[in-house]
């Protein structure tokens, strides 16, 4: 686990404008897969080599001068296994029912983390994170004031709670920078997070007075 993020820098040292990782990168396998933020460390009790039996997810981002990033893929070097088929399609689908969003401007993150989260919860599944916060250029990896989430946490709690209320009901309009990384996670087994960068932009034509945004 450990090598593959000394390959990344390898391979980015490589590229324009490349400065450096703008987080320490997530690289696991199997059971490691299902810690939301697992580090992996060389030569330590938890790493694992990766193996065509197991998910391998890899989070992993990088500051360049004309820009941040944050992307997540999860994979499968063998044969998954029909339960993991299919938690991997209900976090596609909402990975992609978030990208191909249209709504309002100055809709707040709380509404938009249904897009991302209802094919899970039809299959009755759920993860505990947010979906989406603020990206910085070349700045702030994870950057205020917007975010996207809080559908995974009960009503009350959110009411109590003025931090959460001032990032889920921050608008987002158009130009905002933004993660989109629905997942889930089986517990000691394995994990599944696939996470891509997006940018709302105003949709091009519209019949109504109305200005709706997009995530292209």
């Amino acid at each position: 686990e450990a090598a593959v993020c000394d390959t990344l820098i390898s391979y980015r040292k490589s590229l324009d404008g490349y400065i450096g990782d703008s987080f320490p990168t997530i690289s696991s396998s199997g059971p490691n897969s299902a810690v939301i933020h697992y580090k992996p460390e060389t030569g330590s009790d938890q790493e694992r080599a990766l193996s065509t039996d197991e998910m391998y997810l890899l989070d992993t981002g990088a500051q360049f001068l004309d820009g941040t990033t944050d992307v997540t893929r999860t994979v499968h070097f063998g044969s998954p296994s029909d339960e993991q088929r299919r938690c991997y399609t209900r976090v596609l689908q909402g990975h992609v029912g978030l990208a191909q969003a249209i709504f309002p401007c100055g809709t707040p993150g709380l509404m938009l983390d249904t897009f991302a989260r209802a094919p899970l919860w039809n299959d009755g599944l759920v993860y505990g994170h947010g979906t989406g916060h603020g990206i910085g250029a070349y700045l702030n990896v994870h950057e205020g004031p917007i975010g996207i989430g809080g559908g995974n946490v009960p009503g009350d709690i959110i009411r109590s709670n003025p931090r959460m209320q001032a990032y889920y009901l921050e608008p987002i309009e158009a130009g905002m920078y933004v993660s989109n990384e629905p997942g889930f996670y089986k517990d000691g087994e394995w994990g599944i997070r696939i996470e891509s960068d997006i940018v709302s932009e105003v949709v091009p034509e519209n019949d109504s007075d109305e200005k709706s945004s997009l995530f292209p």
